[in-house]
């Protein structure tokens, strides 16, 4: 029987039938591999009306492989305070209220940084509103967002006048 050539022919169309068939069942009622592995999620900030994109930092985003098996995205970036040197500061107002927008709505911190590293969390209130300080200048915030998958920081530089 192991030379008759069809049991090699049917050896073989049980492999790539085995094969072909399990693609299926490794991803059947998973999403879509885009969305469960992108650290591209857009944020803003928003000012009487008009929205600013903040620039994303370091990120890092896991997904499931199999049940014991997760892979994972860590990619760091320069500090908030370096990469505001690269920005163009948001002309604002002292005291102004702002709110932030960050797409898949994550649980958020926001921190103050100056040169020396990060100076202080800031309060942020209910619809993640935030209110900028009176007194004016150039204020560097990093908003550090975590959602169930994954975490991201995005930066904006205020410029108060």
């Amino acid at each position: 029987m192991k030379n008759n050539p069809f049991f090699y022919f049917l050896c073989i169309f049980l492999m790539i039938w085995i094969v072909g068939c399990s693609n299926g069942v490794v991803t059947k009622g998973r999403k879509n591999e885009h969305e469960i592995f992108t650290p591209s999620v857009k944020a803003f900030i928003e000012a009487n009306g008009t929205k600013y994109e903040m620039k994303r930092g370091r990120y890092q985003w896991e997904k499931p492989v199999s049940p014991k098996i997760i892979e994972a995205v860590l990619v760091e970036y320069a500090t908030p305070y370096e990469m505001a040197g690269k920005m163009s500061a948001i002309p604002l107002k002292p005291g102004e209220e702002i709110i932030i927008i960050i797409e898949k709505n994550p649980q958020i911190a926001v921190c103050l940084w100056n040169e020396g590293g990060m100076e202080r969390e800031v309060e942020v209130r209910d619809g993640n509103r935030l209110t900028l300080p009176s007194k004016p200048g150039k204020y560097i915030y990093e908003v550090a967002a975590t959602w169930p998958n994954g975490e991201a920081s995005y930066t904006f530089v205020a410029e108060l006048e």
